[in-house]
């Protein structure tokens, strides 16, 4: 499953990106500058665009920051980031905040804690979720992994091998339930014909609003 794409503009080789962090463009070593420039020029309406879009993402779902009372997207909720420099590592949640115990927790050693806090709680949450559908599924799986997935939310295969991205700890539990489902019904469609999502219609009526949700938010699930 296909989590979002950041729409790319392709011409004599040359892509162009838009990314919370700006406007990235790959180009082979033949191209001119001028060549870009006039590709850049060309789309400049879409990449105004694009950025707007992604400033309302992020509006909404707040980017990680590893500051203290930076937020922290957690099922849907905004937690306050709160440090605390002693005692052992550990990561919980207290009321509103996510609070990151530990030595020297610069940057990179808060969202590394941030991150096993993550997978860990992904691992009983996507089971339990799992345990709940698959009755109406019917058939049996092989296993759950929780994985560092860059351009998917999650994947099936034909063994019954479930993996989901332990970003979705970041996204309301209803749009993780969608994933699962999603996921789920590949136990008996291997495809997304149209009986594949008459499947997951079955148990989510509703399933395109965490389609539209995930497209529209899913850049925002990351930690930078």
């Amino acid at each position: 499953m296909q989590p979002y794409t950041l729409k790319r503009e392709k011409r004599r080789s040359i892509l162009i990106q838009v990314t919370e962090a700006g406007v990235e463009v790959r180009a082979p070593l033949r191209s001119t500058l001028a060549q870009i420039e006039a590709l850049l020029t060309q789309k400049q309406a879409w990449i105004l665009r694009r950025r707007a879009q992604l400033a309302a993402v992020f509006s909404e779902i707040p980017l990680v920051t590893y500051d203290p009372g930076g937020l922290v997207p957690v099922m849907g909720r905004s937690l306050a980031l709160r440090l605390d420099k002693a005692g052992r590592v550990a990561v919980r949640i207290e009321g509103e905040e996510m609070v990151v115990v530990g030595p020297k927790l610069g940057p990179d050693r808060v969202r590394a804690h941030l991150k096993a806090w993550y997978i860990v709680q992904a691992e009983a949450i996507f089971e339990d979720r799992v345990a709940l559908y698959l009755p109406q599924i019917g058939r049996p799986y092989r296993d759950i992994q929780i994985k560092t997935l860059k351009r998917r939310w999650g994947s099936c295969t034909l063994k019954g091998e479930l993996t989901f991205n332990w970003t979705l700890m970041m996204a309301p539990l209803w749009v993780l339930d969608y994933v699962v489902i999603h996921e789920l019904c590949h136990l008996k469609v291997m495809n997304h014909s149209v009986s594949f999502w008459r499947e997951v219609g079955k148990i989510s009526p509703e399933y395109k609003k965490a389609v539209q949700w995930l497209k529209h938010y899913g850049p925002a699930l990351k930690l930078p």
